[in-house]
């Protein structure tokens, strides 16, 4: 992106036409010295887009609103093209799932809850240990394959965040409770991820993203404990 022109202004003095000594009239280029003005790029809209779109998504999934999909797959059609302009090849494959298991996602709720069985629930941990064991083996082939035949930034972090994303977003679609911490730590490593390819908004909301899944754990939590034991206030 080239640097904006800085123009200078000369305006007549009081007493002399306008020369060499004219004074200047203040620009941006005077107060910020060697600040620059971004300038708003196409992509730079797009990834404003899948933001909000991704905002609304979190949000919606922790009350539980069955609207969170379409939110979840608008931002990750956008999110598709982000990711391959700036060569992160298996969070494109990531997004992708994204969309898929978006569609999806909104048939299995809308079907649950026409059923009014659509509650949170948890996994016993040696479900979650298979898992783990299961995503690390896939990261490793995941970021070899990545490492060797294409030009992939971060191919190994980036493996892992998105295989063990697959694996959240199954447990989020099924409404199972840890889910949350998946995110949790998913959302920490990628703030990095994004940051080094100066995907700015996005590392911001990644940030976001961390503390929201927060408050997802609680609520989730508290959804499940009332469910578990309906007898109590």
């Amino acid at each position: 992106m080239s640097a904006p022109t800085r123009a200078t202004i000369s305006v007549p003095g009081p007493t002399s036409p306008t020369t060499n000594s004219a004074r200047r009239v203040p620009t941006a280029s005077t107060w910020c010295g060697p600040c620059e003005v971004a300038r708003v790029t196409p992509d730079t809209l797009v990834e404003i887009a899948a933001t909000a779109c991704g905002l609304a998504y979190i949000v919606f999934i922790i009350r539980e609103n069955i609207i969170c999909w379409p939110f979840g797959i608008v931002g990750s059609l956008l999110s598709v093209y982000l990711m391959l302009e700036n060569r992160l090849y298996s969070e494109a494959i990531l997004y992708v799932f994204y969309v898929l298991m978006g569609v999806w996602g909104w048939v299995h709720w809308a079907r649950r809850e026409a059923q009014a069985d659509n509650p949170v629930q948890r996994y016993a941990a040696r479900y979650h240990l298979v898992l783990v064991l299961g995503c690390s083996l896939a990261t490793l082939a995941l970021g070899g394959l990545f490492s060797t035949y294409t030009d992939a930034a971060r191919p190994y972090i980036d493996a892992a965040t998105t295989v063990f994303s697959f694996a959240a977003t199954w447990l989020e679609i099924k409404k199972v409770l840890e889910t949350w911490v998946y995110w949790i730590v998913l959302n920490a490593a990628s703030v990095w991820l994004y940051a080094d390819r100066s995907l700015d908004i996005y590392a911001g909301l990644i940030w976001v993203y961390t503390i929201l899944s927060v408050w997802g754990l609680v609520q989730w939590t508290l959804s499940y404990r009332a469910r578990a034991l309906p007898g109590d206030s």
